[in-house]
């Protein structure tokens, strides 16, 4: 809750300065998704992966970054990842997992009204609003098809363009699409690094 109160009028506050003080006009916000704009419970997460694959959530934090870094490029394969995962922690997939994990998506992952508040403002004052996003091919159709991005003028998501963040080649892919200059759009990441990137 913090957290998103602070991004908030730090954005504000942001907007505001940069749009009387930089000889640059500011023309877009980028928004990352997870963490950010939407609004889901951790720790409902954490139980439901615990409680089907028995394990501890940071062993499988452990086993999803091991399978990032032998996937280039971010070309993610849910298939792939469950069956890298498995093999990593010696389980089997759980039964229904996706189904499961679907369904996690479907009834948890929502955009927080506070931050769509946040979004109409800033398109109030002509700013383009585009998101990207680290995301699995799986989850972003979902999303996509409850409509969670339709507040965004451009969507932007790893699964799609083969490219993640914090990689300089995804921001500038993005520049590149709009046609904007880095120095005219403001990034809100809840990850330093990839505010850092």
């Amino acid at each position: 809750m913090f957290k998103k109160i602070f991004i908030t009028l730090f954005c504000l506050c942001a907007v505001c300065v940069f749009s009387s003080e930089s000889k640059e006009r500011l023309k877009a916000v980028v928004f990352d998704y997870n963490g950010v704009i939407s609004a889901f419970n951790q720790n409902d997460y954490r139980e439901l992966c615990e409680k089907e694959w028995g394990e501890d959530i940071a062993t499988l934090d452990v086993a999803y970054e091991e399978y990032k870094n032998t996937v280039k490029d971010a070309n993610y394969c849910e298939d792939e990842l469950w069956a890298f995962v498995s093999r990593w922690i010696g389980k089997e997939i759980p039964k229904g997992w996706i189904e499961k994990l679907t369904s996690f998506i479907e009834e948890n992952f929502f955009n927080d009204p506070k931050m769509l508040s946040l979004i109409q403002d800033l398109k109030e004052k002509n700013l383009k609003i585009y998101l990207l996003t680290n995301s699995w091919a799986f989850q972003y159709k979902i999303l996509k098809d409850k409509g969670d991005f339709d507040c965004f003028d451009e969507v932007f998501v790893s699964c799609v363009y083969g490219l993640s963040k914090p990689d300089p080649k995804f921001f500038k892919a993005v520049l590149a699409k709009t046609g904007h200059k880095a120095s005219e759009c403001f990034f809100i990441d809840d990850k330093k690094v990839n505010v850092e990137a």
